[in-house]
Parts: C-alpha cells; sequence; structure tokens
C-alpha cells in the first residue's frame, strides 16, 4: 500500500510539474503576441514598464498556480527588496 502511494504521488508530482510547464509557456507566449502588438504603438518607457510588470505577474502567477498543488512553496520575501532596482540577473550559485 505504501508503493502504490509514493507512486501515485510521483506521477502527481510529474503532473503538476508538467502543468507548471504548460502554464508558464502559455503565460509568457501570450504575452509575447500581446508585446509584438503593443511594441510599435508604445513609447520606449511606457513600454518597458508595462512589460516587466507583466512579466513579474506572470511568473508570480504561475508559481501561484504551482503553490497551489501543495507541493510547491516558495519564498518571495528576499525579492521584495529587489523591487526598485533597475536590472538584475539573479543566478542561483549551486557548489
Amino acid at each position: 500500500m505504501k508503493f502504490l502511494f509514493r507512486l501515485l504521488l510521483a506521477f502527481y508530482d510529474y503532473v503538476i510539474c508538467a502543468v507548471g510547464v504548460c502554464v508558464f509557456a502559455g503565460i509568457f507566449l501570450s504575452w509575447s503576441l500581446v508585446a509584438l502588438i503593443l511594441r510599435p504603438l508604445l513609447p520606449v518607457n511606457i513600454g518597458r514598464a508595462i512589460g516587466r510588470t507583466y512579466i513579474m505577474a506572470g511568473f508570480r502567477a504561475c508559481l501561484g498556480c504551482l503553490s497551489l498543488s501543495g507541493r510547491f512553496h516558495f519564498d518571495f520575501s528576499a525579492l521584495g527588496a529587489l523591487r526598485n532596482e533597475k536590472s538584475l540577473i539573479i543566478a542561483c550559485n549551486h557548489q
């Protein structure tokens, strides 16, 4: 019985990851189409601000969907301090 439970949990994890990838791709592919239309219509500064805001919201929505599964937990508290920075590259350092 324990083996069956672990097998079902592993299957659930794979399904959640696949759904997460599909949500991520859907959000950002749809934004690419919208951005393609808006680019010639908006000034550079306004377009950049709208683009960054949408990408931030889309990324948080994607992580929120993964959190709803109960298998993922994310802590955004450290990112709040970086909100007013101009441009950043955040990279993991795995050793």
